[in-house]
């Protein structure tokens, strides 16, 4: 494990490895695995220019949203931190969750490196976890609440069911249809359907997953005129099993295979802290990478700084991977 950083700049985007103290010199078949490792993180196989395009002809709303916020991409995350940081997501909001990851990793994590002050530790390992023979009870005492149950169950279910190859089998469900991956996933304690298609989508490459909250039904309504027999209100505090369906399939529907990440435009667009950016500049939330950003990638492997201008050691992300 390592830390990497990225830096934006108008041609390109720069990234450099952080190694430990007394780690070896950095070489070229480090950088370019590194390189690699991005690649995939960033999932840049996926020609996200051609999707903006074909999504902005199938529908007006789109159009509008896609000019105000190009470039955002899904992540292709590990599943375990992403099953157990979803988990931590239930009825909570984005500062919480962070502060609950970050605690997660400091306090079960191993030191990965330091970069201006700062310790950046990896997130557990489901072993690391499993160990803890009162993990509900560290939880609860770092202010999980309720979750720290559903956490140890689910750790335990995995560690109990599939062992040393807990991972490998999240991993595996890569390789599963989206209804399979996803019925699986919902047998985990704290796992529901949003999550379960949360998962789906930013881990196990489910690119027609579509996760549906209140939040996006109310896009569907206000923006698309949808309406479902089974929904009778104009407000809703929860979704039937049969509304969430119908909101996820109209989508996938109108995008297409990826409407999952169609759908991840609509929904940030949405959100009061991208409304009060500047109209065409949305807040940064560092979760996106730009099509006309990756041509190249220059990679750092000194301590110092990000220069400015590029060092001669180049690696370009448009080469064959």
């Amino acid at each position: 494990k390592e830390l990497v950083t990225l830096k934006e700049t108008p041609n390109t985007v720069l990234f450099r490895i952080h190694p430990k103290q007394g780690s070896p010199t950095i070489t070229a078949t480090h950088l370019d695995t590194t390189r690699r490792l991005l690649w995939d993180y960033f999932q840049l196989d996926v020609k996200l220019g051609n999707l903006y395009q074909q999504w902005s002809q199938a529908d007006a709303n789109f159009r509008t949203k896609g000019l105000q916020f190009p470039g955002l991409r899904v992540l292709r995350q590990p599943p375990v931190e992403n099953v157990l940081s979803f988990i931590c997501s239930s009825n909570n909001h984005i500062p919480r969750i962070t502060q609950m990851v970050e605690t997660m990793c400091e306090t079960y994590g191993e030191p990965v490196a330091e970069y201006q002050g700062r310790v950046f530790y990896s997130f557990p390992t489901l072993a690391n976890l499993n160990a803890r023979s009162n993990l509900e009870t560290e939880l609860r005492e770092l202010g999980f609440g309720y979750r720290a149950k559903y956490i140890q169950a689910t750790v335990r279910y995995l560690c109990v069911t599939h062992g040393d190859a807990a991972e490998a089998w999240l991993l595996s469900m890569r390789q599963l249809s989206y209804s399979q991956a996803r019925h699986a996933l919902l047998k985990l304690t704290g796992v529901g359907p949003k999550v379960a298609d949360c998962i789906c989508l930013m881990s196990l490459d489910k690119s027609e997953a579509v996760p549906v909250d209140t939040h996006v039904w109310q896009i569907a309504v206000r923006d698309y005129a949808f309406s479902s027999t089974t929904t009778t209100t104009s407000r809703a505090t929860s979704l039937s099993i049969k509304t969430y369906a119908a909101v996820a399939e109209f989508f996938r529907k109108l995008f297409g295979a990826y409407s999952g990440w169609a759908h991840s435009v609509l929904f940030i667009a949405d959100l009061p802290v991208t409304q009060s950016s500047p109209r065409g500049k949305p807040a940064r939330s560092g979760k996106s990478v730009k099509d006309d950003k990756l041509n190249s990638v220059t990679t750092q492997a000194s301590q110092s700084e990000l220069p400015t201008r590029p060092l001669k050691r180049k690696a370009s992300l448009s080469e064959k991977s």
